[in-house]
């Protein structure tokens, strides 16, 4: 059955939902013939395709912040959203085999599904290898390949040939884990011991994060030549491990640029 959301509701009900599974949302208006074909279609397909997808509605007239914000200027509007972002959309009253055929092509493999599964169970080397064995690429692939790479390397004793094969495995290209796998893959076939893998390890971890950091930065700044930008490189690793968002890797990647200039 269709939820009916609303611009307070969104994220619970659509955005948070399409981590794990598609959500399809109708953008309509009682006033809108052509929402009146779709709408409909996509209730009837949602029984058939039973727990595959969630379709939600947004009444356009009453939700003109949800309009704007997804970038909808003209309705009947269909966008699909999976792992939280806007994934394909379709415009105007399209046929039902047009609509099944854009279902088709959005819904996740079910080996996808299986290592999602996995990974809120904390599965994570079974997880990160069944998608490896399976070959599956794509974002949502590569997404969970990076994030069960980063869980193993938080264990005391990381198996890294699991985590070099689940790296490997990430796309070469279009992922946003695509550039910073290299130069991990690099380090973690030429760490010399158990010692340098820790660095790693422990960056993920709150209690010694900053410690790490601290110390693999003065070594930076004290070091010369290619030592110097050995050090510099497992502070552009370690920024990556903490990812984008951390004030950690923020502030350290100020100090870095300092040193640099």
């Amino acid at each position: 059955m269709a939820i009916h959301t609303t611009f307070e509701k969104f994220d619970e009900q659509v955005i948070q939902p399409s981590e794990k599974i598609p959500v399809i949302v109708d953008f309509w208006a009682a006033w809108c013939n052509p929402c009146k074909i779709i709408g409909p279609i996509l209730e009837k397909l949602e029984k058939e395709y039973d727990g595959k997808f969630i379709l939600a509605k947004v009444d356009t007239e009453a939700e003109q912040k949800l309009s704007v914000q997804y970038q909808v200027t003209s309705i009947p509007t269909v966008l699909l959203f999976y792992q939280k972002d806007v994934a394909d959309r379709i415009v105007g009253a399209l046929p039902e085999e047009s609509i099944k055929l854009f279902i088709e092509n959005n819904l996740p493999d079910p080996v996808i599904v299986a290592a999602q599964q996995m990974v809120s169970d904390e599965k994570y080397e079974k997880a990160g290898l069944s998608l490896v064995s399976e070959n599956i690429k794509g974002a949502a692939s590569s997404k969970i390949l990076w994030q069960c790479a980063i869980e193993l390397l938080k264990l005391e004793t990381p198996n890294l040939d699991s985590i070099i094969s689940m790296l490997d495995a990430i796309d070469k290209y279009g992922s946003e884990y695509s550039e910073p796998k290299i130069p991990l893959i690099d380090y973690l076939k030429n760490a010399d011991g158990v010692e340098n893998v820790s660095v790693l390890t422990k960056v993920l971890h709150v209690e010694t994060a900053t410690n790490v950091l601290e110390e693999v930065f003065a070594k930076f700044e004290n070091a010369a030549g290619e030592s110097k930008k050995g050090y510099q490189s497992t502070l552009l690793i370690l920024f990556h491990l903490l990812g984008s968002d951390s004030p950690l890797a923020l502030e350290y990647r100020k100090k870095l640029s300092r040193a640099l200039n």
